[in-house]
């Protein structure tokens, strides 16, 4: 079984769940994950709020390398699709019209905020926010899995 999560950037909220699922090691389940806008930011490989959950949770040695941009070979390889929110799903479902078809779920885990100030409760409250994010992430991963 394939499962393949899908979020803007593909620098948190997909690649988080592609770690978490693959840190489960389970037998005939693979994963991968990409983004919509892949590669239109300047944040790098990963965001700080992933490379910061990843360490603390033991995720680093699950976690792929760098981001991918969502393409239709990708969505062709997946038994499951995993929309992070409603808006990637309507950019999938117009990049790829057949996930009406596939086995999918839209989980409406909103993008965090862009972090524009050095403001320390601002910061904070992107960490606070983060965890929650990973906490919710992998409930849903968790109950995927037991479904599948």
């Amino acid at each position: 079984m394939k499962i393949h999560y899908i979020c803007r950037s593909n620098v948190f909220r997909s690649r988080i769940a592609e770690a978490y699922t693959n840190a489960k090691q389970l037998p005939n389940i693979s994963c991968s994950s990409s983004g919509v806008a892949a590669g239109e930011n300047n944040v790098g490989d990963v965001c700080w709020e992933f490379e910061l959950l990843a360490e603390v949770y033991g995720l680093v040695p699950y976690m792929s390398k760098t981001w991918q941009r969502t393409k239709s070979e990708m969505l062709d390889q997946s038994d499951v699709i995993i929309c992070m929110d409603d808006s990637i799903y309507v950019q999938v479902a117009s990049l790829y019209p057949s996930i009406k078809d596939k086995q999918h779920e839209v989980w409406n885990i909103v993008d965090l905020p862009d972090l524009d100030s050095d403001d320390e409760s601002k910061i904070l409250y992107h960490i606070q926010r983060s965890k929650e994010d990973y906490v919710e992430i992998r409930s849903k991963v968790d109950d995927l899995l037991s479904r599948l």
